[in-house]
């Protein structure tokens, strides 16, 4: 006599990161072998294993990343492009995010143990923030003259994208706090490079894997990996225009003294 069929017994299937030991970055649209020869081990939280590693860029990686930024923003099409134009490159990219929701929650929780059922919005949530921001467009592309008062003139007001963009992520949330600064950076026409914290350097990979299927120009969006203390060589890079940081009171201190002594622009 046969088993009766179990109505709850579900057939589990179990998504794999799609990256674990990588020795490359991102630059200039494609995977480039990192030139350190240092290396950052990934632990999962939840057991303590070392699950992943990646390379800690050094100084040529980062000037390399830079480098790619500088032209894309200063020769490439990114810049030149309408607001609108843009926006339609970030719809696109937030359905290729969405594309990507397993791969992303996973590793998302075996980098900083998250759970499931939180990781498992970070790809809706990303995907939101791009489609918000996208738009947005028509206020870049709208006239805004803005008359003195008692009719003595007028002024009027012209959004330029700062340039290149250095924008420095934290552990808890290694998806949305780069997609909210990486997307507006997108639609006004800058230029980025990344560096994730050092416990989740992977599961950012499945954005720049997004952001290039979706056909943002190589050289827009570039990431290394790295410890630290590399965030110093990006704040002060002579090719950077612009830094975004979220993490903690005393780095954020350090930032805010490097890019004042700079004259440097930088959100905090």
């Amino acid at each position: 006599m046969s088993a009766p069929n179990n109505p709850l017994a579900e057939t589990v299937t179990v998504v794999e990161p799609a990256w674990s030991h990588v020795d490359d970055h991102f630059i200039d649209g494609k995977w480039v072998t990192s030139s350190g020869a240092e290396r950052i081990n990934v632990v999962n939280p939840a057991t303590g294993e070392v699950w992943a590693s990646v390379p800690a860029a050094d100084e040529h990686d980062v000037s390399a990343a830079m480098s790619a930024a500088r032209r894309a923003f200063d020769e490439g099409p990114w810049p030149r492009m309408s607001p609108s134009e843009r926006a339609e490159v970030l719809v696109r990219f937030a359905t290729e995010v969405e594309a990507r929701a397993e791969g992303l929650s996973i590793t998302n929780t075996l980098e900083n143990g998250s759970p499931i059922a939180e990781t498992g919005g970070a790809a809706a949530n990303a995907a939101g923030i791009l489609r918000y921001f996208a738009s947005l467009a028509p206020q870049l592309e709208r006239e805004d003259v803005r008359p003195f008062p008692h009719g003595l003139g007028e002024s009027v007001v012209q959004r330029d994208p700062v340039g290149v963009c250095a924008l420095i992520a934290p552990w808890n949330f290694p998806i949305n706090l780069v997609v909210i600064k990486l997307a507006p950076a997108l639609l006004a026409g800058n230029t980025v490079v990344i560096k994730p914290a050092s416990p989740t350097p992977l599961s950012i990979r499945y954005i720049v894997e997004a952001a290039h299927a979706a056909g943002v120009p190589a050289g827009v969006v570039n990431l290394i990996t790295g410890p630290g203390r590399m965030g110093d060589s990006m704040v002060r890079h002579t090719m950077v225009d612009k830094v975004a940081f979220t993490g903690s009171t005393e780095v954020g201190r350090t930032i805010a003294a490097a890019c004042g002594e700079l004259l440097r622009p930088v959100t905090l």
